[in-house]
C-alpha cells in the first residue's frame, strides 16, 4: 500500500507538469501554423515569387524541369518551424528533458547560419545572372566571338563559388572544401601561366624588348 501511495503521489505530482507541457506545445503549434500561413500569404500578396523569379530567373528554370520553387512558402515554413522548435524547447524544459533541450538549443543556434546561407545563394544567383548578361552584352558589343559562352562560364563560376561558400557557412566539410578550392585556384593559376608562357611567349618577348629600349633611351638622354 505504501508503494502504491508513493506511485500515485508521484503520478499526480507529475500530471500538472505533463498537462502544462502539452498545453504549451499545442498553443505553440497553433501559433506556429498561424504565423507561417500569415507570413506566406503576406509575401504572396506582395508578389515575392514573381520578384524573385524576375531577379534570379531560377524559379522559371526549375519549373521547366518539373520542380516548383515557392519563395513565399519557404520563408513561411522557416518562420513556422522556428516557432515550433522554440515551443518544443519550452515543453522539454517544463518536463525536465535536459538532453532534448540541449539539442534544440543547438538547432536554434544553427538557424542564423541557415538564413545567411539562403541569402548567400539568392545573392549569388542574382549576381551570376547579372554578370552573365553584362559579359554577353559587352562581348556582342565588341563583336568578340563566343561571347555567350564567356557569359555562361562567368555565371557558372560564380554559382560554383557561391555553392562552396554556402557549404562553408553551414559548416559542411569545411577543410575538404577549402582544400578543393585552393587546389582549383592553383590549377587555374598554373594552367594560365603555362598557357601564357607557351602561347604568349613572343608577345611577352616583344613587350619586354620595348621596355628595355625605353629604358636604354632614357639612360642615353
Amino acid at each position: 500500500m505504501t508503494s502504491i501511495q508513493m506511485l500515485w503521489t508521484r503520478f499526480f505530482g507529475f500530471l500538472p507538469i505533463l498537462i502544462g507541457a502539452v498545453l504549451v506545445f499545442v498553443i505553440g503549434w497553433i501559433i506556429a501554423v498561424a504565423v507561417g500561413n500569415l507570413v506566406t500569404r503576406v509575401l504572396k500578396a506582395v508578389k515575392l515569387n514573381e520578384v524573385f523569379d524576375r531577379i534570379s530567373g531560377l524559379r522559371s528554370s526549375l519549373h521547366k524541369a518539373g520542380i516548383e520553387l515557392n519563395a513565399s512558402g519557404f520563408v513561411g515554413g522557416v518562420a513556422k518551424w522556428f516557432i515550433m522548435i522554440v515551443t518544443l524547447l519550452a515543453a522539454s524544459d517544463i518536463l525536465g528533458l535536459t538532453g532534448v533541450s540541449l539539442f534544440l538549443n543547438q538547432v536554434l543556434a544553427y538557424f542564423p547560419s541557415v538564413m545567411v546561407a539562403a541569402i548567400m545563394i539568392i545573392v549569388g544567383i542574382m549576381f551570376g545572372n547579372f554578370v552573365q548578361k553584362i559579359t554577353t552584352a559587352s562581348g556582342e558589343t565588341a563583336r568578340l566571338p563566343h561571347s555567350a559562352t564567356a557569359g555562361a562560364v562567368a555565371k557558372w563560376a560564380i554559382f560554383v563559388f557561391t555553392f562552396i561558400a554556402t557549404l562553408v557557412q553551414l559548416g559542411i566539410a569545411e577543410v575538404l572544401l577549402q582544400t578543393l578550392f585552393t587546389g582549383f585556384v592553383a590549377l587555374v593559376a598554373i594552367a594560365g601561366g603555362i598557357a601564357f608562357g607557351l602561347g604568349g611567349k613572343n608577345t611577352a618577348e616583344k613587350v619586354l624588348g620595348h621596355l628595355q629600349d625605353d629604358v636604354n633611351k632614357s639612360h642615353k638622354e
